[in-house]
């Protein structure tokens, strides 16, 4: 047990300042950049590593409502239903909201099916329409508004006019992979990284769980199980430069003391979701447990 210590120290403890991936709160039109960049209000005292904060439900709602599951407001939850605000927990919240009452409205988890449609439509808007633009320019989304689950309102202009199509979801074809890998219905998940398409570079990566590594196809795995929250790609990466040497420390160590690491380092990422920290934090912590555990996992089935 005291090797499984150490290494958690040594893993912990391998760097100091660390970079993180923009929050997805931050880029609302799927372009890979901050928002903040198209009218220059950026600024290097806000962090952009954690959610965008509203300071009301109508400023969110209008920004990320079309997108978010469910949301909270600093301190009580709240799904998110065709963009409207559903279902929200009724928790005493003036110690902290303050007594001012200034709610907090973030967004927790996002529907990815909608977000993909939504690039799709920003990738593809000029074969969408049959619209033609003035003086040879180039269409671009400025605004797509979901009035249901299947009719979408797009927006866009080629900076002389502006238009507006209605377009069903049913009829939109997203691209997929040509892969004719034949894969097993084993449920053993993976997350792995995705490369995911944009206008404007950079196009960074996200994490996808994917029923079993066969699955996965050419996107590499990143660890073994569903994707977590607060993982942070490029650090994980990092760390996984020095996934040899740290692997090297445990062939020592009992297959029963593994698997009792493994078994420990859920019960840490678990208990993070009751953590009232910083973003940035979490996410630094989360993805060392992960990396941690991943050697573990990996060291184990070397030896099956």
């Amino acid at each position: 047990m005291k090797k499984i210590l150490l290494t958690f120290v040594l893993v912990f403890a391998l760097f100091g300042a660390n970079t993180y991936a923009m929050h997805p709160s931050w880029d609302t039109n799927f372009d890979g950049l901050n928002d903040c960049e198209n009218d220059l209000t950026c600024d290097d005292s806000v962090d952009y590593t954690s959610a965008k904060i509203y300071k009301t439900s109508a400023d969110f709602l209008a920004a990320e409502g079309d997108m978010c599951l469910s949301a909270t407001d600093g301190c009580n939850n709240v799904m998110i239903i065709d963009g409207q605000l559903g279902a929200m927990t009724k928790m005493y919240c003036e110690d902290i909201y303050g007594s001012k009452g200034q709610e907090k409205w973030s967004c927790n988890s996002y529907d990815t099916e909608k977000i993909n449609y939504m690039k799709h439509i920003i990738k593809n808007i000029s074969n969408l329409t049959d619209k033609k633009t003035v003086l040879g320019g180039t269409w671009y989304v400025v605004d797509i508004n979901w009035l249901s689950d299947e009719k979408i309102i797009v927006t866009f202009e080629d900076g002389h006019i502006q238009e507006k199509i209605t377009i069903k979801k049913s009829d939109l074809v997203l691209e997929q992979e040509d892969d004719m890998r034949v894969c097993t219905m084993q449920y053993a998940p993976v997350c792995a990284e995705v490369q995911v398409q944009c206008i404007k570079a950079p196009c960074l990566p996200i994490q996808e769980t994917f029923g079993n590594s066969c699955m996965a196809g050419k996107n590499p795995v990143l660890y073994t199980g569903e994707c977590r929250d607060n993982v942070d790609i490029s650090l994980f990466k990092r760390y996984q430069k020095y996934e040899n040497y740290y692997l090297s420390t445990l062939k020592n160590i009992k297959s029963e003391t593994l698997q009792d690491g493994v078994t420990k380092a859920d019960d840490m990422i678990e208990k993070t979701k009751l953590m009232r920290f910083a973003q940035g934090f979490l996410e630094k912590y989360v993805t060392k447990i992960v990396f941690v555990k991943e050697l573990f996992i990996k060291e184990l089935t070397s030896r099956y």
